[in-house]
């Protein structure tokens, strides 16, 4: 603290080389992986953690309040984290309802820093009520998780956010990332959900982490045979030793084996006369170097038969090891991000053996791994190099369709180099669309044919598709000398296809997304890729059945994490964005629920009127008693009635004041004196007054011009509806038009009504700003030229991209004088203002009532990913991506259009569901593998009770590392076997409660010259009697004691019969326990408690242990006990 020339001032360590979070996450965010942002994530939470046991906290955490320091030495490659900007810190809990902060508020005095932050505070620390500030900070760590994790804010705006959390129950990280943990998505939904109440502690939040952590991590493995007769546990000679039989090929046998500690393929000759064959590709193997061709370990002779020892050429999980055929059969077309790194791997790695002279001569998805980098990042491993030396005149050796069909029409016939990027190009197409290419009908010999390949278009990314088509065309064109003359440029051509799709889809100034102003005109049903997303997300979402925002907000985010094949920085991306919606619907003005007239008075002064939700707005304008005449007028004119002109369709709900004469049965006159009476009362009243100012602010978001349907649903998304979902809409209507009426009759309104042929819209003039400099008339009209174009581009087959369509409305001349209206919302508007056209959530243009086998087709990415769908679901996902087009039918119908629409999925009577193909064994000539035991030591099946079993082992192993405090309960009966099992297998120490307790009490009791025996009489005395009261003070002067004893050890101990704590009612010794734990100042604690298993939480003699969180106890299965997890 010192005093400054401007004031007091507080001086704070800033290492020089320090930056913000949000900063740091723009500068180096591409680089981090995973591990380092749960890493970053894990350092917020437990500082965070650290303070709430302090009772400080912040109240308005976001990135702009986190430094991010250089690495210390202790972890050179993980930077740490120091939170600042503490001045809306609180040591109390709850915060009164006069200490309300507004966005300006916060902004103002630095608290979120750029304006950007308030979506990482809490919805209700803008509105009416006592605040917890303890959840406050919970909230913004789940936003700031949310950021971390998918590289992308919550939302552009409050608003946005706040739908985000209505319609997803918290933030949806699968809905901006693919791929995302389930649990990880679950504990960010959790942390982000409206309901204070329901979120977590910050101790419950870093323990739930801990086990996503662990969840993620990688898997660790479980006289002499015969190698070809070999099986797992077997061993053979030269040390190694078998884990599992991966397959068998024409030429080999594959087996996963380990030596020195070392674990591999072991690919054997199956006859000794096949031996030269493998010594073959052992040389070509040595000669490779590339970090995406299989690596060779060695090359050794077992009983005869030539082996090759070799790194593994897949990932190895519980599903097995994979290969990319594999991965296509059961999933379908890689994500977007996927397609993108793994073509470029395959293409770096031929374009390698192509300058080394090397040629694989099998190039297919079969012949493909998908391993993992160090860092935890899917990566493609080429391998099986049996054909590398076959004679160039075998135009025959290969695999069809990946086999050039047309080297017979070669000059000689020859194989050659553009035949080896053939069949790249024909994995690279299947990596597209899940399927290889055709020729003709699909079944004739396509050297016979007169023909290209025939491309499905519209099974390509709508982000990417013209491109790719364009390079679909050129590899894999009939004639070998249109191709590509070299892998080189097949990469860079690759490479150009991908530049722009982590561009935004919407921009302003160049480069700057609008997401604050997408969101603030979106609603629950207002597209994902209105949102400004890069394709890369948008694609990503697709897979996650993710359309709209409020499937956004609703989805899982452990379903994030179960996504393979999604980056880890398009899940970082989606998290945030889905952290980011829940907090736009959660907000104040856009939560529907959150009326500030529940439980407050009208004219409650704390009430903000701009806070008001369209109820509460519409019961004010029409006065109570009124004229009868007056209030018959004003319910039509603001379409309040459950009949009249709304039933000629939205656009009409607004009628013409003659329209409502002739229905009212009065002259046009007297219409007009009621509006101008209505008008004068409603201009009075600041809560109609902030209502215009919204519109005005809403309308300048959208360039100046907004159709009927979007001011209505913008008004519904900014301030809420709590009436039934009827009359929701009508009241946004009625509110906003009445704040139009009082602003158009006003010298110098912002905006005013224009009635065009087929919609109704909301135009500014020039006094909203210098760049609505054209006549409102003009900004009308071009609305409506919008609306007819998109009529005719819905027609166009294939679907138009995004891109391209607004580039053919961007033709259309704009009224001079405004500024340009963004592509994004070119299409916006273009649909909104049509008849027949329709928007999908990728922001295509379609018809109207869309064939269903065609919406199937086009949809068909969205099915991609989850292993089993019902009908519902499937018919869901699709009306989500298109939700204008005709309905899909229910079983069987919808059988043949899966069918015809090339999906994987078949109808399961038993699950009631479509499922995927299931994997079968293989490895070498077959295209997927057999499951890895990852548990126990004999790698045998595990059953429900042994994976619990197991996560309970690996609790107790985090528990005993890491110096934590674990609740135990465990069935009575179990009791002495389980205290034993973890005495034996643990490095803790027994520790028997009661005794402890009753001989520091006996010390007290000695030292205040009691006898013992009346102490122990005491115990049976009535609660209400002088000798219980004397008793407790024995048991409370004994408990600092005990205390102590168990905060001095050394060594982490086993905690037995905490019963005579619980019926002293001293059962908040173990509260100090846990939070010394929490600190690092104490050596870890097993709480063991015999239970019946009948409580929800850990019970002692009928007394709830009161501070023990979710993630800080557990129940010891039978399986656990008996240790049959272990013996599987």
């Amino acid at each position: 603290f010192t005093e400054h020339e401007r004031g007091p001032a507080l001086i704070f360590d800033h290492p020089a080389s320090a930056e913000r979070l949000d900063f740091f996450l723009e500068r180096r965010g591409e680089s981090l992986d995973l591990d380092r942002r749960l890493a970053l994530l894990r350092q917020v939470a437990e500082t965070l953690k650290y303070a709430h046991s302090r009772r400080l906290f912040h109240q308005a955490l976001t990135p702009q309040s986190i430094l991010v320091t250089e690495p210390d030495a202790a972890a050179p490659e993980m930077p740490g984290i120091r939170i600042f900007n503490w001045q809306a810190g609180r040591r109390e809990v709850t915060t009164s309802t006069d200490t309300r902060l507004t966005v300006e508020d916060i902004v103002r005095v630095g608290l979120a820093g750029e304006k950007q932050g308030a979506v990482y505070l809490a919805p209700e620390l803008f509105s009416v009520g006592t605040l917890d500030a303890a959840k406050l900070d919970v909230f913004s760590l789940g936003t700031i998780a949310y950021h971390l994790l998918s590289g992308r804010h919550p939302a552009a705006t409050v608003e946005e956010r706040n739908e985000k959390l209505t319609r997803g129950g918290g933030l949806r990280l699968s809905e901006v990332l693919d791929g995302a943990n389930e649990n990880l998505e679950a504990l960010i939904q959790m942390a982000t959900v409206p309901e204070v109440g329901d979120r977590p502690e910050v101790a419950d939040f870093v323990s739930l982490l801990d086990e996503v952590v662990a969840e993620l991590a990688a898997p660790e493995p479980g006289a002499w045979v015969h190698p070809i007769d070999a099986g797992a546990g077997d061993e053979l000679e030269g040390g190694f030793r078998v884990h599992k039989r991966l397959g068998k090929g024409g030429t080999a046998v594959a087996l996963l084996a380990e030596r020195d500690g070392r674990e591999g393929v072991l690919k054997v000759a199956l006859e000794p006369r096949l031996n030269e064959r493998l010594r073959q590709e052992a040389e070509v193997l040595r000669r490779v170097r590339h970090q995406n061709v299989v690596q060779l370990f060695g090359e050794v002779e077992l009983s005869g038969h030539a082996a090759l020892f070799m790194a593994t050429a897949g990932t190895e999980n519980r599903a097995g090891t994979y290969t990319l055929a594999q991965r296509l059969r059961e999933e379908g077309r890689l994500s977007l991000d996927l397609l993108q790194r793994f073509g470029d791997e395959l293409l770096s790695a031929l374009d390698w053996l192509e300058q080394h002279g090397i040629s694989h001569r099998d190039i297919k998805p079969d012949n493909i791994g998908i391993g993992q980098t160090k860092h935890r990042k899917l990566t493609l491993l080429l391998f099986d190099f049996s054909l590398s030396g076959t004679p160039a005149e075998n135009i025959r050796a290969g695999t069809p369709p990946y086999l050039d069909p047309f080297l017979v029409h070669r000059k000689p016939p020859r194989w050659d180099l553009y035949a080896e990027r053939f069949a790249a190009a024909v994995t690279l197409y299947e990596m597209a669309t899940g399927t290889p290419p055709t020729w003709g009908d699909g079944r004739s010999d396509p050297a016979l044919l007169d023909a290209e390949a025939t491309l499905e278009v519209e099974k390509l990314d709508a982000a990417v598709r013209e491109a790719l088509t364009r390079f679909f065309q050129k590899a894999l064109a009939r004639d070998y000398r249109r191709r590509f003359d070299n892998a080189e440029e097949m990469r860079r051509a690759w490479s150009r296809i991908f530049e722009q799709i982590d561009q935004p889809t919407t921009l302003t100034d160049p480069g700057e997304v609008d997401l604050e102003a997408a969101l603030a005109a979106a609603g629950e049903e207002t597209p994902v890729a209105a949102l400004g997303l890069t394709p890369r997300v948008l694609n990503a979402l697709e897979r996650m059945g993710v359309h709209t925002l409020r499937e956004l907000r609703d989805l899982p985010r452990i379903r994030l994490y179960r996504n393979k094949g999604i980056g880890q920085k398009t899940v970082r991306e989606i998290r945030e964005l889905a952290e980011r919606v829940a907090e736009h619907f959660a907000s104040p003005g856009a939560k529907p629920a959150r009326a500030p007239d529940a439980g407050v008075a009208e004219e409650d002064p704390r009430v903000d009127p701009g806070l008001w939700s369209v109820d509460l707005i519409v019961r004010r304008l029409v006065p109570t008693p009124a004229v009868r005449d007056d209030a018959a007028v004003l319910r039509a004119l603001l379409g309040l009635e459950e009949t009249g002109p709304e039933e000629s369709g939205p656009e009409t709900q607004w009628p013409a004041q003659q329209e409502v004469a002739e229905a009212v049965g009065i002259p046009r006159a007297g219409v007009l004196e009621i509006v101008e009476r209505a008008r004068e009362r409603w201009e009075r009243q600041p809560w109609i007054t902030a209502l215009r100012a919204d519109l005005a602010r809403l309308l300048e978001k959208h360039g100046g011009v907004m159709t009927r349907a979007e001011v209505v649903q913008a008004v519904l998304t900014a301030r809420g509806s709590a009436a039934p979902e009827a009359e929701r809409e009508r009241h946004a209507a009625a509110a906003a038009y009445a704040a139009i009426e009082t602003e158009s009759a006003r010298e110098g309104a912002r905006y005013v009504l224009h009635r065009g042929r087929d919609h109704l819209f909301l135009v500014a003039t020039a006094s909203l700003g210098e760049h609505f400099a054209a006549p409102p008339g003009a900004r009308a009209a071009y609305a409506e030229s919008l609306g007819a174009r998109a009529n005719e581009l819905a027609q166009a087959d294939p679907l138009l991209t995004p891109e391209r369509a607004a580039e053919e409305l961007a033709a259309l001349p704009a009224p001079e004088g405004d500024r340009p209206l963004p592509p994004e919302r070119i299409l916006r508007l273009a649909v909104s203002a049509s008849r027949g056209a329709a928007l999908s959530s990728r922001m295509e243009i379609y018809p109207r009532a869309m064939a269903a086998a065609r919406a199937l087709k086009l949809g068909a990415g969205s099915l991609l990913g989850p292993r089993a769908l019902t009908p519902e679901q499937i018919q869901q996902r699709i009306a989500s991506r298109y939700p204008d087009a005709e309905p899909l039918p229910p079983p069987p119908r919808l059988d043949a259009l899966l069918e015809e629409a090339g999906v994987h999925l078949r109808w399961d009577p038993a699950r009631g569901s479509y499922t995927a193909p299931q994997p079968r064994p293989g490895y070498l000539d077959t295209s997927t593998t057999s499951s890895r035991q990852t548990t126990g030591s004999q790698g045998g099946q595990q059953t429900p009770e042994t994976e619990e079993a197991w996560a309970v082992e690996r609790r107790l192993l985090a528990a005993a590392a890491g110096r934590r405090f674990l609740a135990l309960t465990v069935a009575p009966r179990h009791l002495l076997r389980a205290e034993a099992e973890i005495l034996r297998r643990f490095p803790v120490e027994r520790v028997n409660l009661e005794s402890l307790l009753l001989r520091e009490m006996r010390s007290v009791a000695e030292g205040l010259g009691a006898r013992w025996e009346v102490v122990l009489r005491a115990d049976a005395a009535g609660r209400e009697s002088r000798d219980w009261r004397n008793l407790q003070r024995v048991v409370e002067k004994a408990i600092p004691a005990l205390e102590r004893a168990l905060l001095a050890r050394e060594t982490p101990a086993l905690l037995l019969y905490p019963g005579l704590l619980a019926r002293y009612g001293q059962l908040a010794l173990f509260e100090t326990l846990r939070q010394a734990c929490e600190r690092g100042t104490a050596p870890g604690y097993l709480l063991l408690i015999p239970a019946d298993g009948l409580s929800a939480m850990p019970v002692i003699d009928r007394v709830p242990l009161p501070v023990v969180h979710a993630s800080e106890w557990a129940r010891l299965p039978e399986a656990w006990v008996n240790n049959r997890h272990r013996a599987a």
